[in-house]
């Protein structure tokens, strides 16, 4: 499959010709693209399904932390969605050579241009968000230890 992203590669940016076996080469690589993105997107997401799990644990027994948790999992479910419903299904699902001449023009690649810059928000806010909940934390338990000491 490598061998085939790189000569797609070289194709669009003009280092090597088209030739007759190309489309042919290419079609499996074009068509894995949805389902490489939803296995990508899936397994980023379930890693930081797997932190905030680990983050409810250390906050179990204060309230505002599990509120704030149930706002950072909702958030992060529906952000997972919003990667995986923002993929251009179409570029990837009709026959190889609608997708060629649709897929190509400068506003379907804008399209993914824009989708890949949402979905790295999306990544980035998710982790703020998960992150800013452990500092909560922390904060809470510095508190906590402050007030016990004195």
């Amino acid at each position: 499959m490598s061998p085939n992203l790189y000569e797609l590669f070289d194709v669009i940016s003009g280092q090597a010709p088209l030739t007759q076996g190309f489309v042919e080469r290419n079609t499996d690589l074009l068509r894995s693209s949805a389902p490489f993105s939803v296995f990508f997107y899936t397994c980023l997401w379930t890693v930081k399904l797997s932190f905030l799990l680990f983050f409810r644990r250390l906050g179990l027994n204060v309230r505002g932390q599990k509120i704030w948790w149930w706002y950072v999992l909702v958030i992060t479910l529906l952000t997972w969605a919003a990667t995986v419903a923002d993929h251009d299904w179409k570029c990837s699902v009709r026959p190889v050579e609608w997708i060629w001449v649709n897929c190509s023009t400068p506003s379907a690649i804008k399209f993914i241009n824009h989708t890949f810059y949402a979905n790295c928000t999306m990544d980035v806010a998710t982790d703020c968000l998960s992150t800013y909940h452990d500092i909560l934390k922390r904060i809470d338990l510095q508190m906590d230890t402050l007030t016990r000491a004195q």
